[in-house]
């Protein structure tokens, strides 16, 4: 057992977390959905500020920028065209 109630194979979730989605530094599904849609959220970068994922060896950029796209509060926002 890997200390997870639901066993060895609950899909490497961290306890309660859901799944990790940072494993360099252990930032889950739950933690990152929580940063974005409660700030202001734009790129990686500003996930790595707020939370330190994809700060390791960058290999969760792409799983981390489709969280973006799907839960950012940014991502809703409709785009504004200036008129002349």
């Amino acid at each position: 057992m890997n200390g997870c109630p639901r066993g060895a194979d609950c899909g490497g979730c961290r306890m309660y977390g859901g799944p990790v989605v940072c494993r360099c530094l252990g930032i889950t599904e739950d933690e990152l959905v929580t940063v974005l849609t409660t700030l202001e959220i734009r790129t990686v970068h500003d996930v790595r500020r707020h939370t330190g994922a994809g700060d390791g060896c960058t290999a969760c950029h792409a799983r981390i920028q489709s969280y973006i796209d799907s839960y950012s509060s940014s991502s809703s926002s409709p785009e504004i065209c200036s008129a002349r």
